[in-house]
């Protein structure tokens, strides 16, 4: 099942698309689904805002839904990227500390500590929430869906 989908997920990015369908269905099926995913009259599906503060799991799942089609980034660069994706800390047998020790890592195409850079940055206070929101419902009225 995993080698399936696997070349399935290949062959899409050999196409240049950055999501794969691995569930069987018809190829009328497939395309009629994507074309309405792509081509929503009321801009991007899933938008996300970002500040430097997005790290590990958040840049997991920052990459997941980029993958989405229909997905826009918004805010501010983050200070970086590291691949674990779960931490958990662990007491030290003497109770004089906690080692952190990650349980999971994340392979992804993003280099580890490049930071990930949002479609639209936000030069504001991110602290300002108010000023913050306008921007990005503003941002996201200007955004033409012909121009993803």
């Amino acid at each position: 099942m995993f080698d399936d989908s696997i070349a399935k997920m290949q062959a899409a990015l050999e196409r240049g698309e950055p999501m794969a369908r691995v569930e069987d269905m018809p190829v009328e099926q497939a395309e009629a689904l994507a074309a309405a995913v792509r081509k929503r009259p009321s801009g991007p599906r899933i938008a996300a805002v970002i500040d430097r503060g997005c790290f590990s799991s958040c840049m997991n799942f920052l990459q997941q839904i980029s993958a989405i089609a229909d997905t826009v980034v918004l805010g501010e660069p983050t200070i970086g990227y590291s691949p674990y994706g779960e931490i958990g800390p662990y007491k030290l047998p003497s109770g004089n500390g906690v080692i952190t020790l990650p349980s999971a890592i994340f392979a992804g195409a993003q280099a580890t500590r490049e930071p990930f850079v949002p479609a639209f940055r936000y030069r504001g206070d991110m602290a300002d929430e108010a000023a913050l929101k306008a921007w990005v419902k503003a941002t996201l009225a200007t955004i033409q869906p012909a121009a993803r």
